[in-house]
């Protein structure tokens, strides 16, 4: 991929990584329009991953990719809100980590890193 959607990748991947998620790019063959990207939880907190649509920045999911979102979401499918820009990216990072910190068991939790516990006690 290349282009401003790339930038949005980039940042979403190296800002996850950075708390232990694992981001993937996933073309699923035979299902047009799904979420490209899956986004699984860190190793401190399993649960299932995520599926988020990214997108450059001000462009709005196209229909079918809307109507494959809302098929995986009736699914039991965790659908993130699609992302456009890095202040949506900084918005689901705080989200997903104070998400993955809540869940995680207490054993777990007291063996966090700062920077984790930082981010989920964000605003």
């Amino acid at each position: 991929m290349s282009g401003p959607e790339s930038k949005v990748e980039g940042y979403l991947k190296s800002e996850l990584e950075r708390y232990g998620f694992k981001v993937i790019k996933f073309v699923p063959q035979g299902f047009a329009g799904a979420p490209d990207r899956w986004v699984f939880r860190p190793k401190w907190s399993p649960g299932p991953p995520w599926v988020v649509e990214l997108k450059a920045e001000g462009e709005e999911p196209r229909k079918l990719q809307r109507e494959a979102a809302k098929e995986l979401e009736d699914r039991g499918v965790k659908v993130l809100p699609f992302i456009d820009s890095k202040r949506k990216v900084d918005l689901r990072v705080t989200r997903l980590v104070k998400i993955c910190v809540h869940q995680a068991d207490l054993v777990s939790r007291s063996q966090l890193p700062s920077h984790i516990i930082r981010r989920a006690n964000e605003g």
